[in-house]
Order: C-alpha cells, then sequence, then structure tokens
C-alpha cells in the first residue's frame, strides 16, 4: 500500500505547476517510500531509506528557500521612489539585490572632476547636477537621471567637469559589480538599457 501512496504522490507533483506544492508533494512521497522500505521487507531496506532522505532534504532547503524568497518585501520611502523612478518593470526581489550590491551616497555642493565616477554607475536620489561634457556641453540633471550609463557601455567618460548646487544624494554601483549581477537578470538589464537611452539622448540634445 505505501509503495502505491508513494507513487501517486510522485506523479501528482509532475502534474502541478506551482513549485511549492511539487516540493511539498515530493517530500511526502519520500516519507511514504521511507515507510515502504522500512515496514514492507523482512530486513530494513538501508539504501532505499538513505536516498529518499536525502531527496527529502534537498526538497525541504528548497522550500526553505521558497519561502524565504516569497516573504514580503519592505522599501523604506526613499527607495521606494528610487524603484518607481529607476526600474519600475523590475520585481520587489531584483530591486532589493540592487540595493544589496549598490551604496547611498551623499556629495557635498562643490564643483568635481568626472572622476569622482570612475567605474561606478549612479542615479541621482535627491538634488541637481550640472554636467560639463567633453564637447564643452552642459546638461543639467535631476533625480532619477543616470550617470555613467554610457562608460558602462563603451568604458569611456563623455563627462569632463561636474557641478554641484546642493548638497546631493546617489545610489551608485560599481560597473563590474553591476555588469555581473545585470547579465542573469534580463528584466533588470532591459530597464537599464532605457535609463542608457535616455543618458545618450541628453548627451546629443545638449
Amino acid at each position: 500500500m505505501l509503495i502505491h501512496i508513494a507513487n501517486i504522490l510522485i506523479l501528482l507533483s509532475f502534474l502541478v505547476k506551482e513549485i511549492m506544492y511539487l516540493r511539498l508533494l515530493s517530500i511526502f512521497g519520500g516519507f511514504a517510500f521511507i515507510g515502504y522500505f522500512s515496514l514492507n521487507f523482512d530486513s530494513v531496506q538501508w539504501s532505499g531509506i538513505l536516498w529518499n532522505s536525502l531527496f527529502i532534504l534537498i526538497n525541504l532547503y528548497q522550500v526553505i528557500q521558497l519561502i524565504i524568497e516569497r516573504r514580503p518585501i519592505k522599501f523604506n520611502e526613499r527607495e521606494l521612489q528610487m524603484k518607481k523612478i529607476a526600474f519600475p518593470d523590475i520585481s520587489d526581489r531584483e530591486w532589493l539585490d540592487l540595493l544589496n550590491i549598490g551604496e547611498w551616497k551623499t556629495i557635498a555642493k562643490s564643483n568635481y572632476t568626472s572622476s569622482i565616477f570612475t567605474d561606478t554607475i549612479v542615479i541621482l536620489s535627491d538634488g541637481n547636477l550640472k554636467c560639463s561634457h567633453i564637447n564643452r556641453t552642459s546638461t543639467n540633471l535631476s533625480v532619477g537621471s543616470l550617470i555613467g550609463g554610457i562608460c558602462y557601455l563603451t568604458g569611456e567618460t563623455v563627462y569632463e567637469d561636474i557641478s554641484c548646487s546642493s548638497d546631493i544624494e546617489m545610489l551608485a554601483w560599481n560597473i563590474s559589480d553591476f555588469r555581473v549581477y545585470v547579465q542573469s537578470k534580463p528584466q533588470v538589464s532591459a530597464s537599464f538599457q532605457k535609463l542608457i537611452g535616455q543618458e545618450i539622448v541628453r548627451q546629443r540634445v545638449s
């Protein structure tokens, strides 16, 4: 009887579309197999018990990971505003990943050279910047503007001098870290390409 219950549970796990149900049914099926190998033979079949115990542990680990991933994610007002402006199309989990590999920075009112953004991608979260381009044109940047997207594509900066009329706040990522993450996240990559497109347009029309 136990062998039939186990196989029915495994069969049902193949039929469900929800991965959580698949994992849970596989776990229950594994316990039924353990019962079968323990009670239906003259001697306990340890090889079957050990293999199914391993399968149960793997599925339990995956269930725990799914529960963790599906927990509601809480963002503060600043983080929610930045997501809405810069990355509205990505999931909350992907936005949390970007926040974890990024860094919030504050720059005091002053004039700087573009070297402060070397190897860095930046999105303004508060304040305004005036950027002078190498071709002597200039661009005023506000909240949600990207700096470093062109450098991300070409390896060269298009900015020469940067001035802040007030203290500014930004979310910054190391280009190498950002590139590694985006390679496996097509939706994040698509959203970032939109920001790069906006930066290119600003640079050309300035």
